[in-house]
């Protein structure tokens, strides 16, 4: 039972008087059937039917607060108003009628394979409508999303704008035990230029007992060599209003590059 109900929350203690017979549908109107799991009193009820009833499209709504069930009859071509609306809220509605035209998709994400890279996935398909669950594998770098049909373009364009590629795995491909998701094998070129670059800067700032011209370079192609996609994914972040710890090296770095400390710039980046 949701915290409403048992710390009370405004809500009565008066019988729930349920709905009659549902009215018959108009000439041209459909139906959809919701459980909100968080909905379980009149105080929920009179905010989800304040925000919805201004919804154009909307015709009537039928609540069952003991079933914790929401039933819209509508007139729209899509439903993505009221789920977005339910959303906006925070009323946990699952679509009731349609769950057998629910499909599970599963994705191969090379990229992916930190916690960090997860909460940036899940933040942002978190908002895609029609996405009902997320299962994520790191390990095995794969995602399999629970989904509406017809929504798969729009989770796949999601994730590209993180910067993720995205790969449907096949069918087949996973129900075979011996499959295994390929990985991207690491380049260590970068890294090992970086590494080395990074600790001739501290050497060389060390011999000028302080900043010179070839710390400066040193320390520019140890950030550039070892610390591009870091940069990318922390502009990402950023733009997605998630302050992840690769935003939060870009931010560190960029600051001690201003502030002149090149070699902790460096040393930090690698």
């Amino acid at each position: 039972m949701s915290e409403c109900a048992s710390k009370g929350c405004g809500c009565t203690t008066e019988p729930i008087i349920q709905p009659t017979a549902p009215a018959p549908l108009a000439t041209g109107s459909a139906q959809a059937v919701y459980r909100i799991e968080n909905m379980d009193c009149p105080t929920e009820e009179a905010l989800i039917r304040s925000k919805l009833a201004g919804l154009a499209g909307v015709a009537g709504l039928e609540f069952n607060l003991m079933q914790r069930t929401l039933a819209v009859r509508h007139e729209l071509p899509s439903l993505s108003p009221v789920e977005q609306a339910l959303k906006a809220i925070g009323m946990q509605a699952v679509r009731m009628d349609q769950a057998s035209a629910e499909q599970t998709t599963k994705l191969s994400i090379a990229k992916m394979d930190c916690p960090t890279e997860e909460t940036l996935i899940r933040n942002k398909l978190g908002t895609v409508a029609g996405v009902a669950d997320l299962d994520f594998n790191l390990m095995q770098r794969t995602l399999s999303v629970r989904h509406a049909n017809q929504v798969l373009p729009d989770v796949l364009v999601a994730l590209q704008a993180l910067g993720f590629e995205a790969q449907v795995v096949d069918t087949a491909e996973v129900a075979s035990p011996s499959a295994a998701p390929g990985t991207t094998p690491t380049n260590w070129w970068p890294l090992g230029i970086s590494l080395v670059t990074a600790s001739a800067a501290e050497a060389v700032y060390w011999l000028h007992n302080g900043n010179h011209w070839s710390v400066v370079v040193l320390a520019l192609v140890a950030v550039f060599t070892g610390g591009l996609s870091t940069y990318k994914k922390g502009w990402i972040a950023l733009k997605n209003r998630n302050l992840n710890m690769n935003a939060l090296m870009s931010i560190a770095v960029t600051g001690a590059m201003l502030i002149g400390h090149w070699p902790e710039a460096a040393m930090v980046m690698v």
